[in-house]
């Protein structure tokens, strides 16, 4: 702690900056692993997304068995519990299908993001030709296009929209690891120098120190 608050530099307390320059080297080792992942999912999409699926299933169990414990708990105590233990039963359901078939639950969850794609580009269509001014109605019309494009490719070919989506997530960790990284070596660098920041207590700006009085007064001369 001490070590770190003398390689403050004086406004960093203000900035927050002194909190991270002494930790960089965490900045540094959370983009290498972000410019790993990204690489793996643009080496091997398959292999990443079936990971991924993996994830979302272990994810899904634990929350459903929390859920259960939880509804378990509410019945207990005559509270409200059916709402609770069914979306619970619903997530353990779906976190064994994605161990079970993998392949099938990346296209359905491609799907979900299909249909959420489309419901929001008719949404900024919509939005686009009704909004009054000219001023930014094109850009609104243009995103619900977009939209509604996005959702009908990923229709019509789920699988290859779901690589296509792990590719895009691979390059944008990617580009994320290595932001991180030059931030993290761009902190080290800047990284006071601590021999030169100590001075012996008592010391002035300049480093030297005050002159020692023998005890007797000053006397102002008077001309």
């Amino acid at each position: 702690m001490a070590g770190d608050a003398a390689t403050r530099a004086p406004g960093d307390r203000e900035t927050g900056l002194g909190l991270i320059r002494p930790r960089w080297w965490m900045l540094v080792l959370r983009g290498a692993l972000g410019i790993l992942f990204g690489i793996l999912c643009l080496a091997t999409p398959v292999a990443a997304l079936l990971s991924l699926i993996l994830v979302f299933g272990i994810f899904a169990l634990a929350e459903g068995i929390l859920g259960v414990a939880v509804a378990w708990g509410r019945a207990r105590n005559a509270e409200r519990w059916v709402w609770l233990a069914v979306g619970a039963v619903a997530s353990i359901v779906l976190g064994v299908l994605a161990f079970i078939w993998p392949v099938k639950t990346a296209v359905v969850l491609t799907l979900l993001i299909a249909a959420h794609a489309l419901v929001s580009g008719v949404a900024f269509l919509v939005s686009g030709i009704r909004f009054d001014g000219e001023h930014g109605r094109i850009w609104l019309i243009l995103a619900g296009l977009l939209g509604i494009v996005f959702a009908v490719l990923l229709v019509l070919n789920p699988f290859a929209g779901a690589l296509a989506l792990t590719w895009l997530m691979g390059a944008w960790v990617f580009a994320f690891g290595v932001a991180l990284v030059l931030l993290g070596l761009r902190l080290r660098r800047a990284r006071p120098d601590r021999g030169a920041r100590r001075q012996p207590q008592g010391s002035d700006r300049a480093g030297r120190a005050p002159a020692k009085s023998d005890g007797c007064p000053t006397v102002p001369i008077e001309m």
